[in-house]
């Protein structure tokens, strides 16, 4: 599950470019929702999903905000690190 998380989140940074920071941020949800469904309770996946639409979008608009900074990187990377918790 995690590394399906984490190519998602690469994939989704490449998007970066032509979509808006909530839209990579719904896409990462339903599909992280999808897989949450085959293996947590489905009130577990629904509290945790609406947790990450927040976040993601967070990470997103941060890394709109960033680009071209050195800070772009910093973001980057900790938005994957937790992806692993």
């Amino acid at each position: 599950m995690i590394i399906i998380k984490i190519f998602l989140l690469i994939s989704l940074i490449k998007l970066q470019d032509t979509a808006k920071p909530l839209s990579l941020a719904l896409i990462y949800a339903s599909l992280s929702f999808l897989v949450g469904i085959i293996f947590s309770p489905f009130l577990e996946v629904i509290i945790s999903s609406i947790i990450t639409i927040f976040l993601v979008w967070l990470y997103f608009w941060l890394l709109d905000k960033l680009e071209g900074s050195i800070l772009w990187w910093l973001v980057m990377i900790i938005g994957l690190l937790i992806v692993l918790v």
